[in-house]
């Protein structure tokens, strides 16, 4: 099953370019679900050596990596696993040489409740508005000689109570640690298990589960009980 496969990202972009350091200015509009095979916000070290700081770009979410023969590998690499990302062929490279930060405003999961139904839950930081998720990207030449740039979320075990809703979840950088994962190339900058951020979830409507939905309603709490009553959250960690 596929680990975070939905996310959100409704920051205003003075927001984002104060947290992540960035010089770009474009017309960033709110996304409430977001998917696979989309252009996404991501940040990397400026890749030009004259620039100093960081870039925001767009990548295509699912990584194709730059030897692919064709783009059909992205959709089973919308998600890397930390355990292996440094061996396996298809990120390896990515993994030395081109990192990113992936901003979210929170994440969707789904978890099979007793009735067999899948519930969708949303995932957000507690009491901050966005956080960045770990990521990788690369860049293939199509045989049109077309350039597209892709990356891919790095994912872990899950830890706490998130896992009652799957068995893995996003890597997570604290701000503090931008710079050493953008500038890292080894398993040692990999954020590990005690400083990933503080998470919290609520359940959300099952039209996040429709891509064409987007609409800010999705990210609101809903009740799994016939009764009206308040949502309450469960802290991840």
């Amino acid at each position: 099953m596929i680990m975070c496969g939905r996310f959100s990202l409704t920051t205003p972009i003075e927001a984002l370019r104060k947290l992540f350091g960035f010089s770009e200015s474009p017309n960033l509009f709110p996304r409430y679900n977001i998917a696979p095979s989309t252009p996404i916000a991501a940040v990397r070290k400026h890749p030009h050596p004259t620039e100093t700081g960081n870039q925001l770009f767009f990548p295509r979410w699912g990584l194709i990596p730059s030897w692919a023969k064709d783009s059909s590998l992205s959709a089973r690499m919308i998600n890397a696993r930390m355990e292996t990302v440094s061996e396996k062929p298809a990120f390896r490279g990515a993994f030395k040489a081109h990192r990113c930060l992936i901003p979210v405003t929170g994440f969707y999961e789904w978890k099979t409740e007793d009735n067999g139904q899948k519930q969708p839950y949303f995932i957000h930081q507690q009491g901050q508005e966005t956080f960045a998720l770990a990521g990788l990207w690369e860049r293939w030449q199509s045989p049109d000689n077309d350039l597209v740039e892709s990356c891919t979320i790095l994912t872990m075990p899950a830890a706490g109570p998130i896992r009652a809703l799957h068995h893995r979840m996003p890597v997570t950088v604290q701000p503090d640690l931008f710079g050493t994962w953008l500038s890292g190339n080894d398993r040692d900058s990999l954020p590990g298990p005690a400083r990933q951020i503080p998470l919290a979830c609520y359940p959300v409507s099952n039209k996040v589960g429709n891509v064409q939905n987007d609409s800010p309603d999705l990210m609101n709490p809903v009740s799994l009980t016939d009764k009206p009553q308040a949502p309450k959250q469960q802290a991840l960690f």
